[in-house]
């Protein structure tokens, strides 16, 4: 098969038969105004011959094999479908946990399907990245179009024998029980605990945020940041207390320097960058000039000494004393010769 036609398949395009051959000598050529997919696949052939260097030079087989590795290379399609409808159904599943003030068991159901096929997805993804052969159930029918693809369990197993990807056993235990819940919407009758259902969706979306970003170069997480869809999503206790772990295990990891964030109250704000790692919160740290502790600024309190004059004020001594200092000490009276020294 041309790589010609496989580009036509890959747009889903009627073949006619008259493309695998020359037409009045032009390798590939199609009539015009057949279909609009024909017209499609028109201008991407017009496309790639123009960007050939010196194709009216090139004899007939120069020309087509040219053709076709031109046409293979521009065909983005395939390459960016698998990533391209997995921020589409994590967006819709991300809809259905945020569109409303109350969550619907609907609203549950949709969002299970929804994570589990973004997990699907980003797993071929990476399998195809390896090689595309290894998207499909059988290998051997690579590059057929039409053949089954592998299911998320041979996925997993294919990662890691060929890719030498393994997953933590609570990373498998929630794409399987995931899995397992997905297929009960398919195919039974479905019943699950609303607490349970938000707790595996919690997961599942921090699996992806963290394979997509490992695995694929992918960071989903500055894309949901650019709008309002990352607040809203950490507005989603079951998704903050998953991925808040997740990111504390790789500052730990990583031997992050890391406090209590003050704002999503997560073991993540990054002390030498003053800022939280999970929701991005900023804030300076200030040393209490009582008992010596860094504290964050909105927990210290200032007092002023001031000296004046027969003019008026000549000079201000400010010192900062942390809320912990103040409240331990409620008639606190800060002792203004001990600054500096």
């Amino acid at each position: 098969m041309s790589l010609l036609v496989r580009s036509a398949l890959a747009k889903n395009i009627p073949i006619l038969s008259h493309w695998i051959r020359k037409v009045a000598g032009q390798p590939g050529c199609m009539e015009d105004n057949t279909s609009p997919g024909l017209a499609t696949l028109a201008t991407s052939k017009k496309d790639s011959q123009e960007s050939v260097k010196n194709f009216a030079s090139l004899g007939a087989k120069e020309q087509e094999r040219a053709l076709g590795r031109k046409l293979n290379m521009n065909s983005k399609s395939i390459r960016y479908d698998l990533v391209s409808n997995a921020k589409g159904s994590l967006s819709h599943a991300v809809e259905h946990l945020t569109s409303s003030n109350e969550v619907k068991d609907s609203d549950l159901k949709l969002a299970i399907r929804d994570v589990f096929h973004v997990i699907e997805l980003l797993l071929k993804e990476k399998l195809r990245r390896i090689h595309p052969a290894f998207v499909l159930e059988d290998i051997d029918k690579y590059p057929s179009l039409e053949a089954n693809t592998v299911g998320v369990v041979k996925a997993i197993k294919r990662l890691g024998k060929i890719g030498n990807i393994y997953f933590d056993e609570n990373s498998n235990d929630t794409v399987y029980r995931c899995k397992k819940i997905r297929d009960s919407i398919e195919h039974y009758e479905f019943q699950i605990e609303v607490k349970e259902a938000k707790a595996i969706i919690g997961r599942m979306l921090s699996f992806i945020f963290g394979f997509s970003k490992k695995h694929l170069d992918i960071d989903l997480e500055e894309e949901f940041r650019a709008d309002d869809r990352w607040s809203e999503l950490l507005n989603i206790y079951e998704f903050w207390e998953a991925h808040s772990k997740e990111i504390e295990n790789q500052l730990i990891a990583n031997k992050t320097h890391r406090c209590i964030c003050p704002s999503c109250g997560a073991n993540t704000f990054v002390i030498d960058d003053s800022k939280c790692a999970i929701c991005c919160h900023c804030e300076q740290m200030i040393k209490c000039d009582h008992c010596g502790e860094y504290v964050f600024e909105s927990e210290v309190q200032e007092f002023n000494d001031v000296d004046y004059d027969e003019g008026g004020p000549i000079s201000c001594v400010t010192i900062k004393i942390c809320n912990n200092c103040v409240k331990e000490n409620e008639d606190y009276e800060p002792d203004f010769d001990d600054i500096g020294d």
